[in-house]
Parts: C-alpha cells; sequence; structure tokens
C-alpha cells in the first residue's frame, strides 16, 4: 500500500484543476448570492431611511419643546413595521435615553413596551442606525426682524435598532445550499483526477524516492533499477539516470569532505584553548556554560574567590543563587540562545546582567557567545565573564546619597514648618500604634503610612521612604487575605469595618502581623537614629521659625493676613478654577524628574468660579490622578519615540460649563491609554470583582473599574504608585459631592478623566 509520505507529488497535481473549478463556482455562487443579499437590503434600507426622515421631522420641535406624549405617538406608529426591533431616542450628549421603546411578545400580539429600562437597548447586538436631532430657529440681532437667521440646535440623538434576522435565515439557507453542491462537484471532479495521476505517475517515482532517500541518509549501496532509466525517454527515465549519476560524485565527495571537517575541528579548538587561557590571566571571573545552563570549564582563581566554590559542574542559576522565576527566565533565555532564531547581539539586552549579592559581592555579568564552526555558525556555547563591581557601585552610593541629603537641606530651608510636622505627624503614628496595635483597622494604619510616605518623600529621606513601603507590602498582602476571605464567605457586611474583626484571633495573618510591628519598631528606631544623627538638620529646620526679631514679626504678620485672606476667600470671593490647579505642577514635575520623563502641563483658561472650601477633598484627591498619569500613562522617552510621538509628554486640563448647575473638570494626558482586555484580566483575579459580567462589559465599563478599592492595572507596586487605593478616593470625593467622574481612553492615544460636579453655595 502507498505510504501517504509517497503520494505529495500525486497531491500537488491533483489539487490545481478542482481548486481551478472551486474558484470558478464559488465565484458565480458568491455573486450569485451578493444579488440576492443587496436586492433584500436594498429594500430594507429604502424603509430605514424613510423613518429616518421622519424622526428628523417630527421630533425636532417636540423634543425642543419636551412634548414626549406626541413624541411617543409618533415612536408608535414607526414601532408598527416589522423590521424595527426598538427605537431610542437619547439626549444631546448621548448619556441619557428620552423616550424609547422595545417589542414584546405579550399574549401572543407583538406590543411596543415603553415602560421597561430601555438603557439597556443601548447594550444588545442589533443592526443600529443613529444619527442627530437638530431644531432649527430663528436668532435675530435686536429688533430688526431682517437680521434673522436660521440656528441649528442639537436636540437630541435617534437610535433604530433593526431586525434583520428573517433576510439572514433567508441568506444563510441559500449559502448553505450553494455550498453543498460545491463541495459535491469539487469531491467528485478530485476523486477522478487524483487516481488517474496516481497511476500514470506516482507509482513510477516511489521506487526513485526510496533511493534518493537512501543516498541522502549515506547509503549508496543501491541505484536506480535499469527498468526505469532505459525504460521510454521520458521524464521519470531522465531523472532516474540524473539520480545514479549524482549518487556515484557524492560518493567520491563524502571522503574528502570528511578528512576536511577532522582538519576544521582540530584547528577551532586550538583557537579555542588560546581564547580560554587568555581569559583565565584576566582578573574577571568566566564561566563556560552548555545549553542546559551547566558550567563545563575548570574555574580560574578569580572565578573562585567571587563564589567562593568551585562551579564546575553545577547548574549556572544555581550558581548566581536565583529563585524559581530568575531561573525560569534565565533557562527560557539559554533556549532562545542556543535555537538561534534571533541574533545573539539582540539577544544581549534580555540577559540577566547583574547581582546585586552573592557573598556581599555586586556583580556585573557580560556574555559572549563560542561558534561550532568557523564564522558566525551555530552557538556551541556561552561564555559568562564576571566583574566585581561592588566598590565602583558603592562610591555610587555614597555620591547619590550626599546629593539625597543637599536636596532634603534646601527643600527644608524652603519649608521649614512643612517638615517639622512630616517629622512629628510620623512620631505620632508609630507611638499610637505601638501603644495599641490592634486598636485601628489595617485600611486605617495603611492609608495613613501611604500619606505619611508622600509628605516624607517630598524632603527626599528614601530610607524613610523605602521602611515605609516595605510596611505597606505587608499590610497590602494581609488587606488582600482578609477581602478575599469576606469575598468568599458571600458576607454582605462592609469589608474595610471587618477587617479589624480579625485582626485578634486570626492565626493566618499572625506572621504577618508581627512582621509589620517590628518593621515598625525598625521605623521608629531608624527615626530616632536619624534624629540624633542629623541634629543640626533639625536645628536649621526650627532656626528657620526663629530666626530673629524682624522675621518674628513678620511671621506673625504673615499669620495674620493669612487669617484674614482666608475669612474673605470663605465669605466673599470664589477662586478661578484654573488657579486651583496650578498647586499640581509641583506633583507632576517631581513624578516626571524621577523618571526623567518630561511633562508639558497646560491648564485652559476659563471663567468658572467657585469656593475651594467646599471641594478641598476632591481637589486634595486629584494629586492621585496626576501621579498615576506620570507613571502609568506618559510613556518612556525612547518609547514615545518608537510611537512617532513628541519625547515630551503632555497632559492637559480644561473646564466646561454643564448647565446652570453643573461643571466639568477635564485632565487629558498623550500617552499609552487604558487597555480594557488588560483591566478585565486583572479585575478577574480581584475578590470583589470577579463575580461582575465582565465578557459582556464594554470597554468603557471596563475602564470605570479602575475606580473600584485595591485597583492598580500596573504588575507591581512602587513608591509612586501602584497600589489601587488612589482613584477610589477621587471617586468618594466626588460623589460625597453629588458628582460624578469616568474615564475614556484610547489605547496609544491618550486617557481623559472627566468629573462632574455641581456648583456650591
Amino acid at each position: 500500500m502507498t505510504d501517504i509520505r509517497d503520494m505529495k507529488l500525486q497531491y500537488k497535481l491533483a489539487l490545481p484543476i478542482p481548486m481551478a473549478v472551486a474558484l470558478i463556482l464559488g465565484t458565480y455562487f458568491f455573486y450569485t448570492l451578493n444579488e440576492k443579499k443587496r436586492a433584500s437590503y436594498g429594500d430594507l434600507d429604502k424603509v430605514t431611511k424613510t423613518t429616518e426622515n421622519r424622526l428628523n421631522k417630527n421630533l425636532a420641535n417636540l423634543l425642543w419643546n419636551e412634548d414626549l406624549e406626541v413624541a411617543k405617538t409618533i415612536l408608535e406608529s414607526e414601532g408598527k413595521k416589522d423590521i424595527f426591533n426598538s427605537i431610542v431616542v437619547l439626549d444631546e450628549d448621548k448619556k441619557e435615553v428620552v423616550l424609547g421603546f422595545k417589542k414584546i411578545i405579550k399574549n401572543g400580539k407583538v406590543e411596543l413596551d415603553f415602560k421597561q429600562d430601555i438603557s439597556s437597548l443601548l447594550k444588545n447586538n442589533l443592526k443600529k442606525l443613529d444619527g442627530p436631532i437638530f431644531y432649527s430657529r430663528d436668532e435675530c440681532e435686536g429688533l430688526d426682524t431682517a437680521g434673522c437667521r436660521k440656528k441649528n440646535e442639537l436636540v437630541g440623538w435617534y437610535s433604530i435598532y433593526v431586525d434583520d434576522s428573517k433576510i439572514q435565515v433567508a441568506l444563510e439557507q441559500e449559502k448553505r445550499r450553494m455550498g453543498v453542491i460545491l463541495i459535491v462537484l469539487i469531491f467528485s471532479i478530485t476523486l477522478i483526477i487524483f487516481f488517474l495521476i496516481n497511476i500514470l505517475v506516482t507509482r513510477p517515482l516511489k521506487e526513485i524516492i526510496e533511493v534518493s532517500n537512501l543516498i541522502k541518509m549515506g547509503n549508496f549501496s543501491k541505484r536506480v533499477g535499469k527498468k526505469f532509466e532505459v525504460g521510454e525517454n521520458n521524464e521519470v527515465s531522465a531523472l532516474s539516470s540524473s539520480i545514479n549519476t549524482m549518487a556515484d560524485e557524492i560518493q567520491k565527495l563524502t571522503t574528502g569532505l570528511q578528512n576536511e571537517v577532522n582538519a576544521q575541528t582540530k584547528e577551532i579548538q586550538i583557537q579555542n584553548q588560546s581564547f580560554l587561557n587568555l581569559l583565565s590571566n584576566l582578573d574577571q571571573g568566566f564561566l563556560i556554560i552548555n545549553y542546559q545552563g551547566y558550567v563545563e570549564n575548570d574555574p580560574t582563581n578569580k572565578t573562585v574567590e567571587i563564589f567562593n566554590a568551585n562551579p564546575k559542574g553545577k547548574n549556572i542559576t544555581d550558581v548566581f543563587q536565583f529563585n524559581p522565576t530568575e531561573k525560569m527566565a534565565f533557562h527560557k533565555w539559554l533556549n532562545h540562545v542556543f535555537k538561534g532564531l534571533m541574533s545573539f547581539k539582540d539577544l544581549i539586552p534580555l540577559a540577566h546582567k547583574r547581582l546585586d549579592d552573592v557573598n556581599g559581592r555586586i556583580l556585573e555579568l557580560e556574555y559572549k557567545p563560542i561558534f561550532a564552526g568557523k564564522g558566525w555558525g551555530k552557538i556551541e556555547k556561552v561564555i559568562c565573564i564576571i566583574n566585581d563591581i561592588t566598590k565602583e557601585v558603592n562610591f555610587t552610593k555614597k555620591v547619590e546619597f550626599a546629593k539625597e541629603k543637599s536636596d532634603m537641606i534646601l527643600r527644608l530651608v524652603d519649608y521649614p514648618l512643612e517638615f517639622l510636622d512630616v517629622i512629628s505627624e510620623l512620631q505620632l503614628m508609630i507611638d499610637d500604634y505601638q501603644k495599641n496595635p490592634r486598636g485601628q483597622s489595617y485600611e486605617t494604619i495603611f492609608r495613613s503610612f501611604h500619606t505619611i510616605k508622600a509628605r516624607v518623600a517630598n524632603f527626599k529621606i528614601s530610607e524613610i521612604v523605602k521602611r515605609i513601603h516595605s510596611i505597606e507590602e505587608d499590610l497590602f498582602e494581609v488587606m488582600d487575605r482578609e477581602k478575599r476571605k469576606f469575598s468568599e464567605s458571600g458576607s454582605d457586611s462592609d469589608i474595610s469595618e471587618n477587617l479589624i474583626k480579625t485582626r485578634s484571633n486570626d492565626k493566618e495573618n499572625e506572621k504577618t502581623n508581627k512582621s509589620i510591628s517590628f518593621k515598625i519598631h525598625n521605623l521608629n528606631t531608624f527615626l530616632h537614629d536619624y534624629l540624633k544623627t542629623n541634629r543640626n538638620i533639625v536645628e536649621l529646620a526650627q532656626s528657620c521659625l526663629n530666626s530673629g526679631e524682624k522675621f518674628e514679626e513678620l511671621h506673625k504678620a504673615k499669620e495674620e493676613l493669612l487669617k484674614i485672606n482666608n475669612v474673605i476667600m470663605k465669605n466673599f470671593v470664589n477662586k478661578n478654577l484654573r488657579d486651583i490647579f496650578f498647586q499640581y505642577e509641583k506633583t507632576i514635575t517631581e513624578v516626571g524628574s524621577m523618571q526623567e520623563k518630561a511633562i508639558n502641563f497646560e491648564i485652559e483658561e476659563t471663567d468658572i468660579t467657585v469656593k475651594p472650601e467646599p471641594y478641598k477633598d476632591f481637589f486634595e484627591s486629584l494629586h492621585h490622578i496626576f501621579r498615576n498619569m506620570v507613571d502609568h500613562g506618559i510613556e518612556e522617552k525612547s518609547e514615545r519615540i518608537d510611537q512617532n510621538k513628541k519625547e515630551e509628554g503632555n497632559i492637559k486640563v480644561f473646564f466646561k460649563k454643564k448647565g446652570r448647575f453643573h461643571f466639568q473638570i477635564g485632565i487629558r494626558d498623550d500617552g499609552r491609554g487604558i487597555d480594557p482586555l488588560k483591566v478585565r484580566e486583572k479585575a478577574k483575579k480581584i475578590a470583589n470583582l470577579n463575580s461582575l459580567p465582565l465578557n459582556k462589559m464594554s470597554g468603557f465599563e471596563l475602564n470605570q473599574l479602575v475606580f473600584e478599592p485595591g485597583f492598580s492595572t500596573k504588575e507591581a507596586a512602587s513608591t509612586i504608585s501602584g497600589r489601587g487605593i488612589g482613584m477610589d478616593a477621587v471617586r468618594k470625593a466626588t460623589l460625597d459631592l453629588e458628582g460624578k467622574v469616568w474615564v475614556e481612553s484610547d489605547i496609544g492615544e491618550g486617557t481623559l478623566f472627566v468629573a462632574e460636579l455641581p456648583f456650591t453655595s
């Protein structure tokens, strides 16, 4: 029986003809089906266009005058047509439904239902036709009617949901019928041609293929039979003769080629040995690793000195003391190196290039390939060159520490009162916790430390910031564990209120609680040592507040002036919204500098004024939005260049009146945007969100999840953001003012946050 692998040529010869037939018949069937579809949908379009014209003509005046009863009558008349499933009229912002119906079956009859939640219509999968509704009115200058002109006012939008299921069913039936005919014809033609080619071509070629395979494996004991070579004067006999001749020539060349390979191999071995001897004399460690990551070479003295052991025969990931995740990543990189699908140069940036703690040393890693032959052939091994850069790194850290301390002093001179206030508040928080470590909820402790961390960071005291960040890690871990437990138990009680109830008896959290207490104790010890070591700095802050009689008089005058100004601002004077937003420029600049991002901050002019006091919490919460925009939204300079964007990111604030009683604040960046698919995947991992119908939610709805407590799209938390506790504060502050907030985003284009707030008296 003929093996299927011997029939590839048979398939290649047999398939083109039925494929051509299939193409011709398929084109004809496709044209016929399209004609039927065009005719069916042409009739449908005529009816819908007529309805659109009627709605445009009849609803404009009714919406302007808010005569919804008559508008309902018009919708009822249009709803009698079979093809319409529903008609919805929206307001001018497309956010609220004014009027609409959906057809339902009641007692075996089709009726129009105006009472249901019409907003659900906006989420169905029917064909949708929509458009604006304009009301034309006269606009006159003064009392001169000759100066009148028409002005179109947008009063709403209509959405028509068309039910074309009957047309689709008919077209689907026709498509299946044509498909069956096409398959039967193609199968019949293919079968006939297939067997003809098998008899005339495939069988004679089978012996030729077998002989060719033997030659390919280096077996020259067999030649193509004479009956094929001296047969008819055709392609088969010509091929047989060529293969026999080729076999004779290859057999002669094989012996000479083997001798050449042996000579080249010996030369390569000598070159590699010379290279290894050279490396051994350098003040560097080096390891030669194979495709599995095992060290193959005898170590030099420097290598043994660095690792305090002989690494030969060990896996390099164990020598480097990698954790499981790092081991997996390194082996994956090695796999790519030895497969050779990418150049070694392109793979170098993906390699692990530094070890921060190997027997107290900081090591820099460099990789070089060893090729299996002359030139740039297949990589056989990889050399890892190891440089001890501990001294250089420690020197750099000292320089950075000196710079940080000088920045702190400069900051302190400008804001001495804030510095002393921050230190006092931090000490008070530590004392309160140590006196009664279980007297506050996890969330309260977490938010307190998160807030003080940001204030400490303003004074460039990084060691305190790192310690607070470590405390936050433990708090975040135990909070997340408690939230999952409450979610799994199905409790309806508020999670944040119940967190404190489990603290005293939960054995699972005992280890984390001890870690938190230990770290806060260490923070307290460090703070005392810091104040003792930097006593001169604290004294400088105090002297800035008490620097002589003139300063004291100026200080008192400033306090009195501030009191008067506060009374005037609170009771008589509104503040322009634009002026309030200058405070965020400092936040943007500081976060941008930390990440080496250049940010252009623009605040649009406006005539909207408000009393700042009622909005105090809201404006305070906006710091989170601006920090997130710089940290999450604005890309690195290199990434922006790759996307044909300017190196400098843009954040713009603009304002808009929304009727007489509300105003909107928009904050837009031109960064990477929010990916709703990533939001959905992140939400599935959060206990209080994975119960939502995430797979059915639109991109807009998914993006609103960024306001949920504990939600963050960032993979890892940093000292800047990533905890997921900022955006929910924005929403809470907005809701407290009886306003609303939402986010809009386009991937690669940027993100827009909009808050709509009421004017307060």
